[in-house]
């Protein structure tokens, strides 16, 4: 779906909705898919402005809830700005758009290359934080990405691919994804849920200095296992690209973010041994995942969309997490690490 886009009548039309008139520059931001995020300066201070598209009123009732809660325990997350109704979003228009505004907290996203330990150990004493707020949080949502849907959408390949065309090139990718979907639907998941933030990737945190300033987009938060949100943000935040291709996207994960990510997650919310196996398999879960969506979003259609997202990185983690390897992985990088007792 395309994103909407607002010429500076609209925006000031908006904010105007927000008692913020006078508006003094702006500009459109990266958005994830389904957004549209301005940013705009009003009287000398910047805000966010973000248009959802296709949203359900309790989709945005679920936000503005969970937003609430977490600043109440003192997580950073943006403020939401209340409009001339007292009411913390906007309808926008009948196809399910809604506006909302944020006081925008400074600081910048960080490039994948510029990630260090330091950044990773931020990120894991937030996801940490969070996941024991959850207890306190009585919404709940559903994963809108679980088990299910995936087999579904890799069934819709396999017809698109069954039709011919110019998908024989990912032949190969498609046989891992599906045998890796094989090996998940086999499983028996376990271990404590809440409410996740479902999207952790590094272009949804903002940095100032070495200070984390504020975690965003929680459009993707639902209720679903706390190890699921943990594999997702390590696969996020401790996987390094290799600057040099090896016929694809190559990389491996860093050990030093690893450790310091769940040295920082385990010092407020301890894992179990058996949470470090649920670990290990969701690894594997959320790289199929995020490759599945990407090759479903991007080489699937006819027309491709912009700007491109190559589902080969994320094939590249399941690669290097096969065979053991994430057992391995996460077992050096937790020696040591306190755990409660089974």
């Amino acid at each position: 779906m395309p994103h909407p886009v607002l010429d500076r009548d609209e925006l000031c039309s908006i904010l105007s909705l927000y008692h913020l008139d006078g508006l003094e520059d702006f500009g459109d931001l990266p958005s994830a898919p389904g957004l549209t995020t301005y940013w705009a300066r009003v009287g000398g201070r910047r805000y966010l402005v973000r248009l959802s598209g296709r949203r359900r009123f309790s989709d945005m009732v679920f936000d503005r809830e969970l937003l609430a809660h977490l600043r109440s325990v003192g997580l950073p997350v943006p403020r939401v700005v209340e409009n001339v109704a007292s009411g913390s979003f906007t309808p926008w228009s009948a196809r399910g758009h809604y506006v909302s505004i944020y006081e925008d907290v400074g600081g910048r996203r960080l490039g994948v290359f510029e990630l260090r330990t330091r950044h990773a150990r931020a990120i894991g004493d937030f996801l940490g934080r969070m996941h024991r707020a959850s207890d306190g949080f009585e919404g709940t949502r559903k994963n809108p990405v679980d088990l299910e849907r995936l087999a579904d959408l890799f069934a819709r390949i396999l017809k698109k691919v069954a039709k011919g065309g110019p998908y024989a090139e990912h032949g190969a990718a498609i046989e891992v994804m599906g045998d890796a979907l094989v090996v998940q639907e086999s499983r028996r998941f376990r271990g404590p849920a809440g409410v996740v933030h479902g999207d952790l990737f590094v272009g949804n945190a903002r940095f100032r200095g070495e200070e984390l300033a504020s975690v965003f987009d929680f459009e993707l938060a639902c209720t679903e296992r706390f190890t699921w949100d943990l594999a997702s943000t390590i696969n996020a935040w401790c996987w390094e690209p290799s600057p040099t291709q090896r016929g694809g996207p190559a990389g491996s994960y860093s050990a030093r973010k690893l450790r310091g990510l769940l040295a920082a997650y385990t010092h407020v919310r301890p894992l179990t041994p058996a949470d470090y196996k649920e670990l290990a398999q969701d690894l594997r879960l959320l790289a199929l995942r995020t490759a599945l969506l990407r090759f479903a979003e991007f080489e699937v259609p006819k027309k491709r969309r912009q700007p491109y997202r190559d589902y080969r990185h994320f094939l590249a983690r399941l690669g290097v997490l096969a065979d053991g390897e994430a057992e391995a992985l996460l077992s050096r990088a937790s020696a040591g690490l306190k755990s409660p007792k089974e």
